[in-house]
């Protein structure tokens, strides 16, 4: 069996497991699962496995779970389950892994009710620097960034998403357009 396959059967092996216990499932334990199945890339021997692994889940690992409630207040946790998990059979490992990434990222980075000034239909995600010191806004569709004033922000920096504490400190609304 091609090391693809093993990979794809994993996942769909994973979609059965999240079917079986779908009336039970958190999103934290959504997110532990399917950061647990990107991070059994590493473990390849084949070196494209392994940048599928460092170009989309290697990130994650600046995240500790428990600086994030995970609470479906910005998305629908069981759209996500019918749209992204059950409906995925990808026949290509590297789609599977872009759609696994963001799933991830829809799940930890908080999306707040402010609207990006480029496109005026996407609301803005939230993120801090690595000192967790400020918090930035930025567009998921135009990656166009501003401070908590409002002021356009050229960034250099590698950003994390900004913390459960981070967002209810700054009063960040969520979108709540699913």
């Amino acid at each position: 069996m091609k090391m693809n396959q093993i990979y794809l059967k994993s996942f769909s092996q994973l979609q059965d497991t999240i079917a079986l216990n779908k009336e039970n499932i958190s999103s934290i334990d959504l997110f532990e699962n399917l950061l647990k199945w990107g991070n059994s890339l590493v473990n390849s021997k084949n070196r494209l496995i392994k940048n599928l692994y460092t170009d989309n889940f290697l990130y994650f690992k600046k995240i500790n779970i428990l600086d994030y409630t995970f609470e479906p207040i910005w998305y629908n946790l069981d759209d996500i389950l019918e749209s992204n998990i059950f409906k995925t059979r990808q026949l290509k490992l590297k789609t599977l892994v872009e759609e696994v990434r963001d799933i991830l990222w829809e799940l930890v980075v908080f999306k707040s009710n402010r609207e990006c000034k480029i496109f005026s239909n996407s609301y803005m995600r939230v993120f801090t620097d690595e000192s967790k010191e400020n918090i930035f806004l930025c567009c998921d569709i135009c990656d166009y960034m501003e401070d908590m004033k409002g002021n356009q922000v050229v960034n250099n920096k590698v950003l994390i998403p900004a913390t459960s504490n981070q967002i209810k400190i700054n009063q960040i609304i969520p979108s709540l357009d699913w």
